[in-house]
């Protein structure tokens, strides 16, 4: 069955553009995407009404760092428009303008992780499909068919379940085919909304593609013109196949005929994750979780030869032109072939990216390759000599490089030129990102930087004017939970294995560790002029000397984990914990000794953080949803408070000034509330998936949050 809605919306586009000094200038963007989501997400239908939100919101959505790389074919660049990318982060469809960083916009309608995306051919429409929806018993996994322009929601189409594995749209923009973990694969008519193909397989389809020639050449007579024949290929394991669809006139529908491409015998049976037709059309290039690309003849439907690519499978290939293809392996080699007349495959370049390619797509001048790794960077690669007059090469050619030739990459530097026996590519790291949730985030004094962690071990600086990143630093013993800024120079994070461990801001090299800090997990740090305090899933409160970083104290804080530590703001020798179960306490150092606890009837203690004005009063966050300030003094809450999705609340910030509080959780929303009196003044929706760590600038002025999604969301703060 095939559920197809349609949104008719007819509103003006609108774009704000974020500047510090001027926060409220809105004009048109040159980009003529979609609508930037920097308010609430509202389901309104008038682009005015979003704008008057927004006006009056002080939290605005300034840019969105992310791309996993998780899933095949997620990054595109767009046909027609040569600045224009188009990937996924999460369950947010991202459209970037290239040359600024600066001009981001998204489009929100799923509520699972995307997992696969295409753009016409005619750069109108733009597809996307995700993983099982939360909200559906059967697992449904809807395609969406957008109006690239307005960012209008024009269809959704259902059929398929468990997740998306491929779509891909026709030539003239006109069909759209798409197959799922279900086993199978439709093909619509997107004019009509009517299914025109629906096929069962043995196997989930792996990937699609169409032939551009065989619509091309099928126009000159006008009844082709209406309903022209069409030819695509799909890849189940095993197996590839091409199926040509031609109109029959005497049932007025089309009809498919699917063949087999035949292999010359069984050693050379493979699975096929990528395929691209050669522009003639009579050829079909495969890549193969062999490392190989194999090449069948369409007429024929017969396997012809294979050329070895690099490990892990070829997961992405592209033409470029009539005689060139670039394939990309998963273990990070990406190389150009010549074709010749007769289809043989010649290496001429070669290089090494950082993780496996999970998508390859040229831009629209034709002068660049986009591509994504399962490490969460997007290259652009100019396989030329030199770089198109105007292109985006030309334009970002101060910072290209050839990769592989850094041994170290923790430093942010340009490398040198890649050694090969073949011609170097000219490439461009256009993007970084995590690729696992992030853990935390801290700022220390300067404006300028900030730090992140992730659950597989990555510890990111980032440059927060252009959002690149300074120094880098991977572990893959461990994941990093926590961190906290010490000073300028040097970060301090704790880890799963229990240590608490020291690098460089400069170059992300190791400075000093604390090892067995901790029985398990470090799960928070904080730390004054004296001491740094730890605490951790054996729910011991420890200090470590800041020079010496010896042991100087314990403390039985917690029958659970320690969730949040605080140094009191206004008294030196005291130090406030929370917990897993359910306590708050106060500590004084001198002393060595409890000075106070608060308990929970109900629920655990998640996260917390103290006022900055007089009361000194602690803010905690719970599991469902709730907010608590506490006085030493006083037995219960002095103030309650319980957020509107009743889910878990992650982290809690006051401000620099203690004016506002933000807060973040399980709704996948960041929350600002005025501190006094705990009124809510902003909420806005930047993630798509649950909100793990929020902090403040030191200046008040930006807030940066990072979520289970992989994505760092930097905003802007007006009040």
């Amino acid at each position: 069955t095939t559920c197809i809605g349609t949104l008719n919306v007819t509103a003006t586009l609108v774009v704000f553009e974020m500047q510090r000094t001027k926060p409220y200038q809105y004009h048109k963007t040159e980009l003529d995407g979609p609508t930037a989501a920097h308010s609430t997400a509202s389901k309104t239908s008038s682009t005015s009404s979003e704008a008057d939100e927004a006006k009056q919101q002080p939290l605005e959505l300034e840019h969105v760092i992310g791309f996993s790389g998780q899933y095949l074919s997620c990054v595109y660049a767009h046909p027609t428009r040569s600045k224009i990318v188009v990937h996924a982060i999460g369950a947010v469809v991202c459209i970037s303008d290239v040359t600024d960083p600066h001009r981001q916009q998204f489009l929100r309608g799923h509520d699972a992780a995307v997992s696969a995306l295409h753009v016409s051919p005619n750069g109108k429409l733009l597809a996307s499909g995700q993983l099982a929806s939360q909200s559906s018993k059967m697992r449904n996994a809807p395609v969406l068919i957008w109006h690239f322009t307005s960012g209008k929601i024009l269809l959704k189409l259902a059929g398929l379940t468990g997740r998306v594995t491929a779509c891909a749209f026709s030539p003239n923009s006109r069909l759209l085919a798409a197959a799922g973990e279900n086993c199978v694969m439709l093909v619509w008519d997107l004019e009509t909304g009517d299914v025109l193909h629906k096929e069962k397989t043995s196997k989930p389809v792996m990937a699609l593609t169409w032939n551009t020639n065989v619509t091309a050449s099928a126009l000159s007579s006008s009844s082709a013109m209406r309903h022209p024949p069409y030819q695509f290929a799909s890849s189940v394991p095993g197996q590839m196949r091409l199926h040509n669809m031609r109109f029959e006139a005497k049932t007025m529908r089309y009809v498919v005929d699917t063949q087999l491409c035949k292999m010359p015998g069984r050693g050379l049976m493979r699975d096929y994750l990528a395929v691209a037709f050669h522009s003639s059309g009579r050829y079909l290039f495969a890549g193969t979780t062999a490392g190989e690309v194999a090449t069948f003849s369409v007429d024929s439907a017969m396997y012809r030869s294979a050329v070895p690519v690099g490990g892990r499978g070829v997961s992405a290939l592209c033409m470029l032109g009539d005689h060139e293809l670039v394939a990309c392996a998963g273990d990070g080699v990406l190389c150009s072939f010549a074709v010749t007349s007769q289809i043989e495959l010649l290496k001429t370049r070669q290089l090494q990216l950082r993780g496996g390619a999970t998508s390859l797509s040229v831009s629209s001048d034709r002068a660049l390759v986009v591509c994504g790794t399962t490490a969460g960077k997007l290259y652009f690669v100019n396989p030329s000599d030199e770089p198109a007059k105007g292109s985006l090469a030309s334009s970002s050619s101060s910072s290209s490089y050839s990769a592989g030739a850094s041994s170290n990459p923790s430093v942010h530097h340009k490398p040198k030129q890649s050694q090969v026996n073949m011609k170097a590519f000219k490439i461009v790291d256009m993007h970084s990102a995590h690729t696992a949730s992030i853990s935390a985030v801290a700022f220390g004094k300067r404006l300028d930087t900030f730090v992140t962690v992730d659950r597989v071990g990555a510890l990111f600086v980032w440059d927060i004017a252009d959002y690149v990143i300074l120094a880098r630093t991977y572990d893959k013993t461990a994941s990093a939970t926590c961190v906290i800024m010490l000073d300028d120079d040097t970060i301090v994070s704790g880890w799963t294995d229990g240590s608490v461990r020291a690098h460089s801001v400069r170059d992300c090299s190791q400075l000093w560790t604390i090892a067995n800090a901790h029985r398990r997990s470090v799960t928070c740090l904080t730390k004054t002029d004296m001491y740094i305090a730890s605490g951790g899933e054996d729910g011991a409160l420890r200090l470590w000397g800041i020079e010496s970083h010896q042991f100087l104290a314990q403390f039985a804080a917690h029958k659970g984990r320690v969730a949040g530590i605080v140094h009191d703001a206004e008294r030196e020798e005291w130090v406030h914990t929370c917990g897993a179960d359910g306590v708050v306490a106060t500590f004084d150092l001198r002393k060595e000794c409890k000075v106070t606890s608060h308990a929970l009837s109900r629920g655990v203690f998640t996260c917390m953080d103290q006022r900055l004005d007089h009361e000194n009063e602690l803010i905690t966050g719970t599991n469902h949803g709730e907010y608590l300030h506490w006085d030493v003094d006083v037995a219960q809450p002095v103030l309650r408070a319980l957020d509107p999705s009743r889910l878990r609340v992650s982290a809690v910030a006051v401000s620099p000034d203690g004016a506002y509080t933000a807060t973040a959780g399980d709704d996948q929303q960041v929350k600002v509330y005025r501190t006094k009196d705990f009124r809510l003044v902003a909420t806005c929706l930047g993630h798509s998936n649950a909100v793990t760590d929020v902090k403040w600038s030191p200046d008040g002025k930006q807030l940066v949050s990072t979520g289970a999604d992989n994505a760092i969301c930097v905003w802007n703060f007006y009040l």
